[in-house]
């Protein structure tokens, strides 16, 4: 018997499988297992971002952020946001105030 695994491009967790064997006939009859373990050879996902416009006035605005991963992944992979005004021409930082 031959195992084929097909490759992927899928980053997922390593799997087990059993394999079983028996022996019958006019003699007793016998069972063998073993374990084959499958490898997950795909790293784990990164990811890019992208801001829809890059700049907006203080006057007010939205950019839109999109995230996209640079490979699929079989688990969900969260991605966490953060915003962080830089400092002002005048050495200030500003506060960005929560929504």
């Amino acid at each position: 018997m031959r195992i084929t695994v097909v490759d992927n491009a899928t980053d997922e967790p390593d799997w087990m499988v059993d394999v079983t064997g028996r022996v019958s006939g006019d003699y007793d009859y016998s069972v063998t297992t073993a374990m084959l373990t499958i490898t997950d050879d795909n790293a784990a996902p990164g990811g890019d971002l992208a801001l829809a416009p890059a700049s907006i006035t203080e006057k007010g605005g939205t950019s839109m952020v999109t995230a996209t991963l640079t490979h699929p992944s079989s688990a969900a992979t969260p991605v966490t946001l953060a915003a962080e005004a830089g400092p002002t021409p005048w050495g200030r930082t500003r506060r960005r105030s929560p929504r």
